[in-house]
């Protein structure tokens, strides 16, 4: 865990973050959000937290994890003085996420949660599946987005609330990612060939209500808040259709995945072209587009990516 972390936007701010990096597999990279945590269902995960001692403070931050108990059954923690170790067996793939449960808003906001996504067992071909017996996919896209008040992200003590009556966002990101850079990034936009099925994983890390519209695509929600829409053990659902240009809602901390299948005959698109996905962050009360009116873009809750077809 680190609390040095710093995010330089294109309009000159500098932005402070927390979150926790990965010494195995990326030493030295503050990610914003945190790493992917990814396993196997049925596989015993031992995560190794190492709190990292503040040099602003003169102290270690007390362990930010609480001991919650996951969906498939309980977690143990084996805690010291500045390293905590959490072991559990997770037996449901899906997309779930891992975040602080120490002032949980403010440690959120600033940066300490990621995405933790549990694959099923291999079944028949061998192509990765969305969950034990559900539908195999191609190309895999993990959507995120977050949206930051920088009053939320000046300096405090670990123990104080953020600042400010409410939260009033100025920043907008899907994978760390602002407007400026999304329509093209690799992290984000996706090029796929035709008959290619892709599976979206989102996550929406923000702390207003998030709008998903996709142009022209049609689709299938086929797991929820990590599960699964699985109508093979459970015949009385059904997956959820996304027609194109519907919208898609989701609250806080909600994960949906996206199933588009490319097959022309179910999803005919030209060859080439780009097609939108756009996300919007909307104030809760009012349900509107937060800082429509901006004069700067970049201040308004709206980030265009796009997925094109290639031949």
């Amino acid at each position: 865990m680190f609390c040095d972390g710093r995010l330089q936007l294109p309009d000159g701010a500098n932005i402070a973050y927390w979150g926790f990096e990965d010494p195995v597999n990326a030493p030295g990279i503050k990610s914003f959000p945190s790493p992917l945590i990814r396993m196997r269902e049925g596989e015993t995960a031992q995560v190794r937290l190492d709190i990292l001692r503040d040099a602003r403070r003169g102290a270690a931050r007390s362990p930010p994890l609480g001991s919650a108990h996951t969906a498939s059954g309980e977690v143990l923690r084996v805690a010291s003085f500045d390293t905590n170790i959490y072991q559990w067996q997770p037996r449901a793939a899906g997309t779930w996420l891992y975040q602080s449960h120490k002032s949980t808003p403010h440690d959120f906001e600033m940066g300490m949660y990621g995405l933790l996504i549990v694959d099923p067992q291999p079944e028949g071909s061998g192509r990765p599946l969305a969950f034990r017996r559900g539908p195999a996919y191609d190309i895999e896209r993990l959507w995120v987005l977050d949206d930051i008040d920088p009053t939320w992200h000046t300096p405090r003590p670990a123990t104080a609330a953020p600042a400010g009556p409410t939260f009033d966002p100025k920043y907008f990101l899907v994978n760390g990612v602002t407007q400026a850079d999304a329509a093209h990034h690799s992290d984000v936009a996706i090029i796929a060939k035709p008959g290619e099925k892709l599976l979206i994983r989102l996550l929406n890390a923000s702390f207003s209500l998030l709008r998903v519209s996709v142009e022209h695509f049609n689709g299938n929600i086929v797991s929820v808040d990590g599960t699964a829409i699985d109508t093979a053990s459970s015949p009385w659902t059904s997956w959820i259709p996304v027609g194109p240009g519907k919208p898609v809602i989701m609250s806080t901390g909600s994960r949906h995945d996206l199933l588009i299948d490319l097959d022309p005959s179910l999803n005919p698109a030209v060859t080439g072209r780009p097609y939108k996905v756009v996300f919007e962050f909307l104030d809760l009360p009012r349900r509107t587009m937060r800082n429509a009116n901006a004069p700067n873009p970049l201040h308004m809750g709206r980030i265009e990516t796009t997925i094109t077809v290639a031949g």
